[in-house]
């Protein structure tokens, strides 16, 4: 950012920080009386509000300038750092009394502004950099007093990604619990079930999709799927057929209902008619 161009909020937050970088110096050096005295003006030094960065990052992300958005949340999360460093610069000097103070100013910050956590995690996720999602998901979660499903739903997301399933079948479990009407939180859980091996599991989620959606394509798609992958399991011929007729059952459910995606999944029901046609023909001997 050149200074011509500079708003003057970004140049105070330059100084400010310059403050704490420093004060972090002479807290490694032991110095904690020249540190403290760095973090009190850090404390000082306009903004003192961090709102505006929450604003300017928002704007950003819009015009799709998301590491500029970022930057900006980050702004606004070392507000609350400021505090914590000083609150054990006093815990190191002798002061605990104070030092407990702005430890918990730090976590009054993070509590009331738990959701650019959010922000920042979404941004994160956008960028696939899915274990620095993960960790705002979860300090997201950790500062927002009122837990909701949006919440667990997007964690889950992100678990899904980095392959801990069972993990993201437990934040499904408490986002269904907070919304059980929503058939996409069922189709989820049943995605992370199947990667487990827990076919009829999957399939009963998806059952649940269908019964709160009957239009839901994703449900019946995705049910139908599994079941291809039951009838691989299956050990006798007739409930391997069954597996199959019941797989394009939902097969052509799904393309009824989303004809768009019939490219895409027509070769299923064609591979599952093959197979049936070859048991049958193995059951008449």
């Amino acid at each position: 950012m050149e200074v011509e161009n500079a708003q003057w909020e970004y140049l105070a937050w330059d100084l400010k920080n310059h403050l704490i970088e420093k004060s972090k110096i002479n807290i490694d050096l032991n110095n904690f009386a020249a540190a403290l005295i760095d973090l009190d003006k850090a404390i000082d030094v306009f903004p003192k509000n961090p709102f505006i960065f929450i604003k300017n990052g928002k704007v950003k992300e819009s015009n799709r300038d998301i590491s500029g958005a970022i930057d900006d949340y980050d702004k606004v999360i070392k507000f609350s750092l400021i505090y914590i460093y000083r609150g054990y610069v006093k815990s190191r000097i002798g002061d605990i009394k104070e030092a407990n103070k702005d430890y918990e100013k730090a976590e009054k910050l993070k509590i009331k502004y738990h959701y650019v956590y959010f922000l920042r995690a979404r941004l994160n996720e956008k960028n696939k950099s899915f274990k620095k999602a993960l960790r705002d998901y979860d300090d997201a979660i950790k500062f927002n007093k009122k837990k909701n499903k949006k919440l667990f739903a997007k964690r889950a997301a992100i678990k899904r990604e980095l392959g801990d399933h069972r993990d993201a079948i437990r934040d499904l479990n408490k986002a269904i619990n907070f919304n059980p009407t929503n058939p996409f939180l069922y189709v989820q859980r049943g995605l992370s079930k199947i990667q487990i091996h827990n076919l009829k599991s999957a399939i009963i989620d998806y059952d649940e999709a269908i019964k709160i959606n009957s239009r839901y394509f994703l449900a019946y798609l995705n049910r139908g799927l599994a079941k291809m992958r039951e009838a691989n399991k299956s050990r006798g011929i007739k409930s391997k057929i069954l597996c199959y007729e019941n797989a394009n059952e939902d097969l052509k459910t799904a393309i009824k209902i989303a004809p768009y995606i019939e490219n895409k999944f027509e070769k299923f029901i064609k591979e599952n008619e093959e197979a049936i046609k070859v048991l049958n023909e193995n059951f008449l001997f």
